[in-house]
């Protein structure tokens, strides 16, 4: 599956600005609760998804991608869940993938200001995803709302972190089952947003 364009963002102080993209499940918003985290703390990006027109005809895994600064201070938890109010056949457990999340970063359809997500400096990535494809079922703007919980490991001062959040699909349908390959990773849309951690 390939996007119909790339991907740009512009940084933002709160919740972020989204791009929506062509895909099964395309990224609609995030939102954070709580937006203000103490160290020890965690934190909730809460993710809608929305399908496009039309039935799934293809095999869509949906993905979320979570880029938190390389510091040490952010870490994706155990706790990240698709389709929470079970629209769609949830709730669905998702499973970390690192070969997803490397052909991600390298994808050009996954760019953020003309540049693949692996050049930005200073992020630690992390892709969670489903363990098999979910079928839109034809809801067409229902949101698939899905969560993936953050954890504040230390912080001495009152700060802002900056995270980013992409939303995407793998098809699984290339010459090698069950390994992401780049023409079949897109992204479908994202965000970037600024948490306050201490207070």
């Amino acid at each position: 599956m390939r996007s119909t364009g790339k991907l740009a963002m512009a940084l933002v102080a709160a919740v972020g600005v989204s791009v929506f993209l062509s895909g099964c499940f395309s990224f609609q918003s995030v939102t954070w609760s709580p937006a203000v985290v103490k160290a020890g703390k965690t934190t909730d990006a809460v993710i809608k998804f929305v399908p496009d027109i039309g039935p799934t005809k293809n095999k869509m895994i949906p993905f979320v991608l979570v880029g938190v600064p390389d510091v040490g201070v952010l870490s994706v938890t155990n706790t990240r869940t698709f389709d929470v109010k079970g629209k769609f056949g949830g709730p669905e457990h998702m499973i970390s993938d690192a070969n997803l999340r490397n052909v991600a970063l390298e994808a050009d359809e996954c760019e953020l200001a003309g540049q693949t997500l692996n050049q930005i400096d200073g992020v630690d990535w992390t892709a969670v995803r489903t363990e098999g494809v979910v079928n839109d079922r034809d809801k067409f703007k229902t949101p698939a709302v899905s969560k993936v919980r953050l954890k504040v490991l230390s912080s001495l001062d009152r700060t802002q972190a900056q995270v980013y959040v992409f939303g995407g699909n793998w098809s699984d349908q290339g010459n090698f089952p069950g390994v992401p390959e780049e023409p079949e990773v897109a992204c479908s849309g994202g965000s970037i947003s600024t948490i306050t951690i201490g207070g």
